[in-house]
């Protein structure tokens, strides 16, 4: 008798790869009984490589046409990086599971080995994350921030080549690939707030599919996926998307839940800051409502309407 083959979708970049290789393989040793198969899909993120994410709107570019393979039923199980999501579930879809967290971290990268407190003033430093660049901008405002678009080995040939002095990625990434030797500096998660879900993988599935359900369950990861509840509802409760430079950072400390949150505006003049805890029994929904009233009570609201225009 032929095993059940389930089709699991994905990115066809080399990072997206190695991450849904790994979750697969996780899978296979836990259910012998069931095959695999990864497909790849080019969404509208990977089409368009010129353009910068934020004038595409951000919300959805890297996950819109792999949900919309999963609720045609081409594909079975889909594996995104979770900040890649927004922070509203597409109807008809559900959390299959959510494995343990990669580091949250940001990472800098320079050309010459310079720190990000080092390098000269005026040095060119790329990313494509309008939360990153204000971060920097708050931190070292005479350095001069651009968009870089490409997967990971492109950003990287750019600041080998000295296209850019520095550049500023995800350390989840670079680990995932192996190209963690690349790495200047990784920048501590209490004062350079990653995005929301970073370092994340979520296994996503469609809602009325139990089989699919049962098969990827055994790979959730309980702490993590609290937190990543915690800091996708936080995006929710601030109305921001993916073009809005915020940071949330949820983690465990003994038996609580800590939350730490930052709303920026584009050149990272203005920096409100929030941060919260809970007991572990409590509702997720309590923190991060607690955490977003102090953000919207210093007027968190009014940046991220500026990121509209």
């Amino acid at each position: 008798m032929s095993k059940k083959v389930y089709k699991v979708g994905t990115r066809g970049s080399k990072l997206a790869l190695a991450q849904t290789g790994q979750v697969v393989e996780y899978l296979k040793k836990l259910h012998s009984n069931v095959d695999f198969k990864i497909l790849t899909i080019t969404t509208e993120g990977d089409h368009d490589t010129a353009t910068s994410l934020e004038q595409m709107g951000g919300v959805g570019v890297f996950t819109k046409k792999i949900e919309q393979e999963l609720l045609e039923h081409n594909i079975d199980i889909a594996v995104h990086s979770a900040k890649d999501l927004p922070s509203v579930m597409t109807e008809g879809l559900a959390i299959g599971a959510v494995p343990e967290r990669e580091s949250c971290s940001d990472v800098w990268i320079s050309h010459d080995g310079s720190s990000i407190h080092e390098i000269k003033a005026g040095a060119v430093v790329g990313t494509g994350s309008p939360r990153r660049r204000a971060q920097l901008l708050c931190m070292r405002p005479e350095l001069t921030v651009t968009d870089i678009r490409g997967n990971v080995d492109t950003r990287l040939k750019k600041v080998k080549e000295g296209k850019y002095d520095a550049i500023l990625m995800a350390h989840a990434g670079l680990k995932r690939a192996g190209l963690d030797k690349h790495i200047t500096q990784v920048l501590p998660p209490d004062r350079f707030i990653p995005a929301p879900g970073q370092g994340f993988l979520l296994i996503q599935i469609r809602n009325d599919d139990n089989e699919a359900l049962e098969i990827t369950r055994a790979v959730n990861h309980e702490a993590s996926r609290r937190c990543l509840t915690i800091e996708r509802l936080l995006l929710e409760k601030l109305q921001a998307g993916c073009s809005a430079a915020v940071g949330g950072w949820a983690r465990f400390s003994g038996n609580k839940i800590l939350l730490s949150a930052v709303v920026l505006d584009k050149d990272g003049k203005t920096r409100l800051y929030a941060e919260g805890n809970i007991d572990y029994e409590k509702p997720n929904e309590k923190l991060a409502k607690s955490v977003t009233d102090k953000l919207l009570a210093k007027g968190a609201a009014g940046i991220i309407k500026q990121y509209e225009s």
